[in-house]
């Protein structure tokens, strides 16, 4: 059944919705086709591979008048569709790394002109005695998200995926790892368009340090996504593109990395491409000791205790991690392809932590000093298979889409914990030994089916249907020593298990008329979600039916000048994390603890985006809108528990649903290029927040408003040099309990080419070592302060080697065959 909650959103989103729709329809229905009109349509592929190239650049300019254009973008297979009065147009075609196509069409009736096979750019080549240089963008706009190139980001040079995000546009990265989109943290990850427990199971922020960034060619950021994709991740998606070569032939990079604090490490990537077959293998090891460091202050007060604690910690963390990503493409025929993948992570973590707490008592007097030291041992292991397969119909672009899923996760932890008493007024010394042992395992389904039918009049349907079923155990213990034996510490031992069977299917159709076009789609989700607690022996069930609308509406200008306009409805699930209902055990005097009860929010979000191209600057100014019902908020309570037969008092952090919560801001990107030698791109972003609702009987309605902006400057240095600063800051932000200064960072590199086929790259990460998290928490009787950094400053020195990359003997023919310039073709 649905919570009240949930209905009030479906019924905001489904009035609001229908409204929209009644005005589009009397927008549409005032749109008359000029007569003597004809359709032209066509698709747009890679030369060898004949891969599509999605969301391309297609223009038609009339020869006679020019003022009869007509420009769009490719859609999701590479195809475009243009209604345009009769005549003969110059048609231009231009995708990022590859050479314009420009080609004459004689528009006198409808017709499909087929593939338009565009080249692929040359990076750097040398023909005689002048060095021709083709820049690929490091960031993009695309229809419906953005795209950051990671290949292209020096400063990933041995870095891992959660350094990388540290630079993605609309994306921010706590210290702690935890991610968010313009200010909320719900994201969703994927990985090559799939979810995938590569990224962790219960909590993703560990797995991101551990993902080596060389593996990845690029991720994108799909802030409002469309129905289909699925509906969970309020805030957006995070899509991880791992590399896959698609040039002919055999070729590949070789990478090494070694760096301070230290850092190692080697990464492999290999290609072999043929007609009708191909084959790739991406293959990493990553070294790494980082370390970090930690202050809190507590302050608590209340009639009878009034006291200061003050605590110190170090943090060592010793990392091992393998990475192993491959996969074999086969045509079966002209009509009928097979993909199969099969990626594999291995990481050990060797976890030292040491935490020293000085206690004062209410006349600020010494009251006791102790250490705590933790040494564990954690063991990661994935495995996940994938394969799809494609039928192509008849007709062009008409397409029937098959994929299966599975992955298989272990997660094994052992520490040891001393805690020793070195000083105390009112009692003898102690030492406390205790033990944890922590077993979680995942396993997860998930099968797909898509149908997509683009007609010749320039709409497009699709149809889908998706099952995903995931089973996670986790068995967590704490034993403790009293002298003679290790007893079981029943407060922080239990056994559970999380169930979650999902159901979706999804519709969506889209259509355009000269420089307008639409899309509108519904997508369905039943969820059934089971969560059983062996030690309180008590099973939670929840079985909800959703329904998520999604409109987008485009509108070009012109070819450089495009305005866009988005809604959706989307759902948050809490995972095993949020829902696991026992406490952690790293810090006894800090802890988390899951809630069971903890119900799904749900979120309306909306945008406005214009694109605009004024020279060499590119601006997206965007406007956006989130309203959620049934919000999460992490709310810390002073707690009174028995360790043994020592009471202690400790601060337990635990998610719960409030009323509501809103988000809105503007948000600008920019894209700069003053010369050929010194490019830049950044964002900035303004944002409000709002929340209303109670917990405990206690008030927690709040609002604000904070900020947050990177940039990103990249130099071509005398003497073949590269060189490139990247800076972010996070605004202030006071919200439930919690007010966090403002925080900043920067990053700094420089490359060059050497032996022809070779980069060298120096990286330092967070130059002034300033990124740490700054938290302060108010509560009815206590108010603490927490500075942590989880990692220090990091310095990089890599190597790339590439080997049959780009033949000579084809970069001088490419160049002689003049890439780019108007082919003798006539449509």
């Amino acid at each position: 059944m649905h919570h009240k909650n949930s209905i009030l959103s479906q019924s905001y989103i489904m009035t609001h919705f229908k409204t929209i729709i009644a005005f589009c329809l009397v927008i549409l229905s005032g749109v008359v086709t000029a007569q003597e009109t004809v359709t032209i349509s066509g698709k747009v592929v890679e030369e060898q591979s004949l891969d599509a190239l999605p969301y391309s650049s297609v223009s038609l300019i009339h020869k006679k008048d020019s003022t009869l254009s007509y420009g769009n973008l490719t859609n999701e297979v590479g195809e475009f569709s243009f209604t345009v009065q009769k005549g003969i147009y110059s048609l231009v075609v231009q995708s990022i790394d590859f050479k314009d196509f420009k080609a004459t069409v004689q528009a006198n009736e409808n017709k499909n002109i087929g593939n338009l096979k565009l080249q692929l750019a040359v990076a750097s080549e040398q023909l005689k005695d002048v060095v021709v240089t083709v820049e690929k963008p490091i960031y993009k706009f695309e229809l419906d998200k953005k795209t950051y190139d990671v290949t292209q980001d020096l400063n990933a040079k041995g870095g891992s995926l959660a350094d990388v995000l540290q630079n993605v546009p609309s994306v921010q990265v706590d210290v702690d790892g935890t991610v968010s989109l313009r200010g909320s943290s719900n994201v969703r990850f994927l990985i090559d368009g799939k979810p995938s427990s590569m990224l962790g199971i219960s909590s993703s922020a560990d797995a991101l340090k551990q993902f080596s960034a060389d593996q990845i060619e690029r991720i994108e950021v799909i802030t409002n996504p469309s129905s289909r994709y699925d509906a969970e991740g309020t805030s957006g998606i995070l899509n991880i593109i791992l590399k896959k070569n698609r040039k002919k032939g055999f070729n590949g990079s070789v990478e090494t990395v070694v760096g301070h604090k230290p850092n190692y490490g080697l990464n492999t990537s290999l290609n072999w491409k043929k007609e009708t077959y191909g084959w790739f293998i991406n293959t990493g090891y990553m070294y790494g000791e980082p370390s970090g460091k930690s202050t809190i202050s507590t302050r608590s007060f209340d009639a009878v205790v009034d006291s200061m604690s003050y605590q110190t910690g170090k943090r060592l963390r010793i990392n091992k991690n393998f990475n192993f990503n491959t996969g074999f493409n086969l045509d079966l025929d002209e009509k009928n392809s097979l993909l199969t993948t099969i990626s594999y992570r291995k990481s050990n973590a060797e976890n030292i932590n040491r935490i020293f707490y000085t206690d004062y008592d209410r006349n600020d007097l010494l009251f006791e000093e102790s250490y705590r030291e933790e040494l564990g041992d954690e063991d990661d292991q994935t495995i996940q298979g994938n394969i799809n397969f494609d039928h192509n119909f008849n007709d062009k672009g008409k397409k029937l889409m098959l994929s299966f899923n599975s992955q298989f996760s272990k997660e094994d932890g052992v520490s040891n914990i001393n805690e020793v008493l070195t000083y105390s007024a009112n009692s003898a010394l102690t030492s406390a030994f205790d033990r944890t042992f922590s077993d979680e395992k995942q396993n997860r389904h998930i099968a797909k089916i898509d149908y997509v039918n683009p007609f010749k009049e320039g709409a497009n349907f699709e149809l889908g249907a998706q099952y995903a079923f995931t089973d996670n155990q986790n068995d967590f213990s704490v034993q403790s020593y009293d002298g003679t034996n290790w007893v079981n510490n029943v407060g922080f031992t239990d056994d559970t298990r999380y169930k979650e069977h999902i159901a979706a299917a999804y519709v969506q159709y889209g259509n355009k008329w000269n420089k307008f076009s639409y899309q509108a789609g519904l997508r369905t989700e039943n969820s059934n979600i089971e969560v059983a607690s062996a030690a309180s022996n008590v099973t939670i069930k929840k079985d909800y039916l959703d329904f998520f609308p999604s409109l987008y509406l485009n509108y070009n200008f012109t070819e450089k000048n495009q305005l866009q306009l988005n809604f959706s409805r989307r759902i948050n699930r809490p995972g095993g994390r949020f829902l696991i209902p026992f406490m952690t055990f790293s810090d006894d005097r800090n802890t988390f603890r899951g809630n069971p009860n903890l119900d799904p929010s749900y979120t309306i979000s909306s945008e406005l985006a214009y694109n605009i191209k004024l020279g060499k600057l590119s601006l997206t100014p965007t406007v956006f809108h989130r309203y959620t019902d049934g919000s999460w908020a992490i709310f810390v309570s002073q707690e009174t528990i028995t360790i043994g037969t020592e009471s202690k008092v400790i601060y337990v952090a635990s998610p719960q649903n409030i009323n509501k919560n809103i988000n809105y801001g503007l948000e600008l990107g920019y894209m700069y290029n003053p010369y050929k030698w010194w490019r830049m791109f950044g964002e900035f972003n303004v944002f409000g927040y709002k929340q209303e609702g109670s917990y405990n009987g206690i008030n927690q309605d709040g609002e604000g408003t904070s900020f947050s902006g990177r940039l990103s400057m990249t130099f071509k240095l005398p003497k073949g040099f590269d060189m490139q600063v990247q800076s972010n800051v996070n605004g202030p932000q006071d919200s439930n309990q919690n007010y966090r200064p403002m925080t900043y960072g920067v990053n700094f590199a420089v490359s060059k080419d050497v032996f022809k086929n070779a980069t060298l790259t120096f990286n330092v990460n967070d130059v002034f070592n300033s990124r740490r998290r700054l938290v302060e928490t108010t509560g009815l009787t206590f108010f603490r302060d927490m500075d942590m950094q989880m990692r220090e400053r990091q310095i990089n020195l890599s190597f790339t080697y590439r080997f049959n990359q780009e033949k000579k003997e084809q970069q001088r023919r490419n160049r002689e065959e003049g890439g780019g310039q108007e082919q003798e073709m006539i449509f």
